[in-house]
């Protein structure tokens, strides 16, 4: 088959990331692969295998690319395009629209709990964007949701009029299991205590604010701990003054972006997680790929589908600091066997779901 995948960029996001990991699983399967920018910058252009095609749109925005994109259909006429993120469905639905003598088919991936993702936004946005969705989303061919929870909030809002189907995210690659045995320096201070981790962008769906607050409270109340974040983003300098406020600033490392999470989550006691919402979350699997306890959030939608209800890692109340610090108190007295975690973050592998998507692009075909 040929297929094209389409993203923004190829900068250090969980949308991305897995797009990559799709691509190159596709085209280790003897797939002629296409994977198309709307602008080629980004940490992650090292991810891709040289088999990889990139089609390089050079637009500053997705708005921007739509009728670049459409040129692109009717010349190259790929038998499928699959796109993730959902201002990138939008235009590849528009764009399909505009290339009128296109046979390519049209998978869109939703990578998001949408209905919290556009409250966020201002009412116009929030608006054109939900209209957008409801109007242009059943035009596809077929659309994959990266969780049940994504699944059922996109059915309410486009009123299912979309045939609609989960795939988990292709989180787990060969790559892993060099990355899982680096060693990398020290992170924690010694003698710090309970030794927390997370990882993501600084941004405002983490609710790092309210991870803070739940270390503060752990420390008053239950003992020493020291909290290291992995990744970068426009909230970095909010953040370390609220550390002060706290009076924790010497209880938090920011270490920005780094190559191999992995490596770092295995110097910790614990992951944690605190966002407002998600559509999988990605790095929950990283930690249990490394065999770690895991405390998160309990939001819509993804972490709870990963640890399987709590079987796997404790679920805490959104926004709520205190119930934080209790389930990472209870997790550090529970004990959780590193295989099986191991074992869970197994049933995301790139190699399994990438088969699952190959299956879903048979049967559009076929249609």
């Amino acid at each position: 088959m040929h297929l094209a995948l389409i993203i923004p960029d190829v900068r250090g996001g969980g949308a991305q990331k897995m797009m990559i990991n799709l691509a190159n699983e596709f085209v280790a399967k003897g797939h002629q692969l296409d994977l198309v920018l709307i602008n080629k910058t980004g940490s992650y252009i090292d991810l891709i295998d040289s088999r990889v095609n990139i089609i390089n749109l050079k637009k500053s925005r997705t708005l921007f690319s739509i009728l670049k994109l459409a040129g692109y259909l009717r010349t190259k006429n790929p038998d499928i395009i699959l796109s993730a993120l959902f201002h990138v469905n939008l235009a590849v639905i528009l764009a399909k629209g505009f290339s009128v003598k296109s046979n390519t088919k049209v998978i869109l991936s939703e990578r998001n709990h949408l209905s919290l993702r556009l409250s966020e936004m201002g009412i116009v946005n929030r608006l054109l964007l939900k209209s957008g969705v409801r109007f242009l989303y059943p035009f596809a061919d077929r659309i994959i949701a990266i969780s049940d929870g994504v699944k059922n909030d996109l059915r309410k809002i486009i009123k299912n009029k979309a045939h609609i189907q989960t795939i988990y995210n292709p989180v787990v690659t060969k790559r892993f299991e060099l990355q899982a045995i680096q060693e990398v320096e020290s992170i924690f201070p010694e003698g710090c205590g309970l030794k927390l981790i997370t990882s993501g962008r600084l941004v405002v769906q983490k609710d790092y604010p309210t991870l803070l607050r739940a270390l503060s409270f752990y420390r008053k109340n239950y003992g020493m701990a020291h909290l290291v974040i992995l990744g970068e983003g426009t909230l970095l300098q909010e953040l370390e003054s609220f550390t002060e406020q706290l009076k924790i600033n010497e209880n938090v490392s920011f270490l920005g972006f780094v190559d191999n999470p992995l490596a770092y989550m295995k110097q910790a006691d614990i992951f944690v997680i605190s966002s407002a919402w998600e559509g999988f979350c990605n790095v929950i699997v990283e930690a249990l790929y490394v065999g770690r306890k895991v405390v998160s959030t309990d939001c819509e939608s993804g972490p709870a589908e990963i640890l399987c209800n709590g079987q796997f890692g404790e679920l805490a109340k959104v926004k709520d600091p205190v119930d934080i610090a209790k389930k990472i108190h209870h997790v550090v007295q529970k004990y959780y066997d590193p295989k099986k975690q191991k074992s869970r973050a197994l049933e995301f592998t790139s190699e399994k779901k990438s088969q699952e998507f190959l299956k879903v692009f048979e049967e559009v075909l076929v249609i």
